[in-house]
């Protein structure tokens, strides 16, 4: 992969309310001739709240994007921002995409992780407890996709990681592009994660591996992630999430969050 600069300071963290990214992200949809639509509303307080998604492109392959799930992670919805505006049109004939910038408006608002009833999202998509995770799994139920790029960032870390789950984990190759992409991430003078374990899960070089058949694994449809959720109940067949370090500086990881989107479409 190229060098990449990411003194960009076009995005400063505090600049960004939920109302002005979505008028951006529909400003970035509209030029490239779609459109960006509201998938549902809930109510906080007397505020309605309204998600977006968007379709875009003319290929084969089908692809989800995610981003926002946790408020606080905004690299992610950033950085998908950076990439709609800069990069998507290359890969419309060759994908067809269904892209939510932000999961979680509230938090994303707020700055905070959990959502509008002060739960982490990311633990109830199986049982779609909130009105965000019933918005988001009625949108995508009738669904599928080849990939799902969920884009996530840990904010305790210092240190790049990665899941892959779905078909992504039996297959040497896409294991092996993973690794090529931390090695891309070390020449930006970032760290991966190299612990043994993290949260008790097996590490192996900084990818993650929650397996191929979640069907079997009761304990991972249980913990109601979104990317499981979804493999297990057939919309995608394979998830891959970025794990961008909250402790480094906020223009790199955006960085980082937009060149793995490219990453892995140039690599499809």
């Amino acid at each position: 992969m190229k060098q990449a600069s990411f003194r960009i300071h076009i995005f400063p963290m505090d600049f960004k309310k939920y109302k002005q990214y979505i008028n951006d992200f529909i400003e970035g949809v509209n030029s490239l001739d779609a459109q960006a639509n509201k998938i549902g509303s809930f109510t906080y307080g007397l505020k309605e709240i309204d998600l977006y998604a968007t379709g875009l492109g003319e290929g084969k392959r089908k692809i989800l994007i995610t981003a926002g799930v946790h408020g606080e992670e905004q690299a992610g919805p950033i950085g998908l921002l950076m990439f709609l505006r800069q990069d998507l049109k290359k890969y419309l004939s060759e994908f067809t995409f269904t892209i939510i910038p932000v999961v979680n408006p509230l938090g994303f608002e707020k700055k905070r992780r959990r959502g509008s009833n002060n739960r982490d999202l990311n633990r109830h998509f199986h049982i779609q407890s909130f009105p965000e995770n019933k918005i988001i799994i009625n949108f995508l139920k009738h669904k599928t996709f080849d990939h799902h790029i969920d884009m996530h960032e840990d904010s305790g870390e210092k240190t790049v990681y990665m899941y892959e789950t779905g078909n992504g984990y039996d297959n040497d190759s896409i294991l092996m592009k993973s690794y090529q992409f931390l090695d891309w991430v070390k020449t930006q003078g970032v760290e991966v994660n190299t612990k043994e374990r993290i949260y008790g899960v097996p590490n192996c070089g900084g990818v993650i591996h929650l397996g191929s058949n979640i069907r079997k694994n009761s304990k991972l449809r249980k913990m109601g992630a979104l990317v499981p959720v979804l493999i297990f109940n057939g919309i995608s067949l394979r998830g891959t999430t970025l794990e961008t370090p909250g402790k480094i500086d906020f223009d790199t990881r955006v960085g980082i969050q937009r060149e793995h989107l490219n990453f892995w479409l140039a690599r499809n």
